[in-house]
């Protein structure tokens, strides 16, 4: 009577209390139903989306403990995750700096299931790349920002391979390959109009930025065939452009 009367409520309340974020799971003694409910509420509670802490960092630590007890929660979660990536602008710096989706997305790959992880990133993941690459990259072999594709590269090892290569077909190599073809026409202008050193020069340079660009890229996306198709349709561009300017300088020579 006396433990019902005035201990128990003591326990009950700290259990009501107890804050997840701020307990090791090593410091509790038997982890079991409670923890997962009070890791529950924390996942629901408001204060969950302006934590600066992100959920992995106190999530994780239990998953030896309570793993398929916290399965039912993971729905949950993913919602609160993708409200957290709402406002998320890849590649731009402050809160949402080039690795904020990545750093509060990756630690869950191989905690979630592989179809809901697919979900996760198609919903609040995908269509945020896909605008950075469409409003904020610019091919400028003068004055280039790099950023977009760095980051979209930086999310290959996430996503599943055919919306990678989307992705990049559609946001990088289209553009890349429209920029080259204009370059090299004026090349091919320049050189069979001026001298020989000036329109070498052109070429060199394409060259230099053909190299820079490729090696950006990480070796398993560099290993994909429809990557080195896209690079290889741009070297047959520049062995092109120079044998016709070799024609031109060798027609003109003739005359």
């Amino acid at each position: 009577m006396l433990l019902e009367e005035s201990i128990l409520p003591r326990v009950r309340k700290a259990i009501v209390d107890w804050n997840p974020r701020l307990l090791k799971p090593s410091t509790v003694i038997n982890p079991g139903s409670s923890s997962r409910e009070a890791i529950e509420d924390a996942i629901a509670s408001p204060r969950f989306q302006g934590s600066n802490i992100p959920p992995h960092l106190w999530i994780h630590p239990w998953l030896p403990y309570l793993g398929e007890h916290l399965v039912e929660l993971y729905t949950g979660l993913r919602h609160k995750l993708a409200t957290s990536l709402a406002e998320w602008e890849p590649g731009v710096g402050g809160n949402a700096s080039p690795d904020f989706g990545l750093s509060i997305v990756q630690p869950w790959q191989y905690v979630f299931d592989r179809r809901d992880f697919g979900k996760l990133l198609k919903r609040a993941v995908t269509p945020k790349l896909d605008d950075m690459m469409r409003h904020r990259f610019v091919v400028n072999a003068q004055n280039q920002d790099v950023t977009p594709v760095r980051v979209l590269l930086a999310w290959s090892r996430l996503l599943p391979r055919s919306e990678c290569l989307r992705l990049l077909e559609r946001g990088f190599f289209q553009p890349w390959l429209e920029y080259l073809s204009r370059w090299l026409r004026q090349a091919v202008t320049t050189t069979t109009t001026t001298t020989a050193t000036e329109g070498g020069s052109q070429f060199s340079q394409i060259a230099q930025w053909y190299s820079a660009w490729k090696s950006i890229f990480p070796t398993e996306v560099l290993e994909d065939s429809n990557v080195q198709d896209q690079f290889r349709r741009a070297l047959a561009m520049m062995q092109y452009s120079i044998r016709m300017t070799a024609a031109s300088k060798f027609r003109a020579a003739a005359v």
